[in-house]
């Protein structure tokens, strides 16, 4: 078995976010293999299972850190203000009532820029076209 290792820091990240199924023991028993850089034996001993279920452990564990996504949204979402399309979705009711009230593509970006949302109009265009 490769003698692979993982931080604390992505460990407890990946263990975080694909391990919640997994009991504490066997998550335990993954950090000690895979942080603490423990023998397959030591920690089968230590967690009284064996040296093959360990190898397993470290596999799946490895397999979930490598499918594992970098970025949660919410800390992207923290880190990055949102483009134009949120504020066409706060005006959404509206555009909606425009359309259907017979008011064209032009006149409902009038009607956004007259409460200053200033939008390419080939985006509203698109966006008008996800609405129906």
């Amino acid at each position: 078995m490769t003698d692979e290792r993982l931080s604390a820091e992505k460990f407890d990240h990946i263990a975080d976010q694909q391990c919640w199924r997994w009991s504490s023991r066997t998550v335990q028993a993954a950090r000690a293999s895979l942080v603490d850089g423990r023998s397959a034996a030591a920690v089968a001993a230590s967690f009284e299972m064996s040296r093959q279920q360990v190898y397993v452990l470290r596999k799946r564990f490895l397999d979930l850190a490598r499918k594992a996504v970098k970025v949660p949204a919410a800390a992207f979402m923290a880190a990055v203000s949102p483009d134009w399309n949120t504020a066409l979705v706060r005006f959404e009711p509206h555009i909606r009532s425009l359309i259907r009230s017979g008011y064209s593509p032009a006149q409902v970006a009038d009607y956004l820029k007259a409460n200053d949302v200033d939008v390419p109009f080939n985006e509203l265009s698109s966006y008008l076209g996800e609405l129906k």
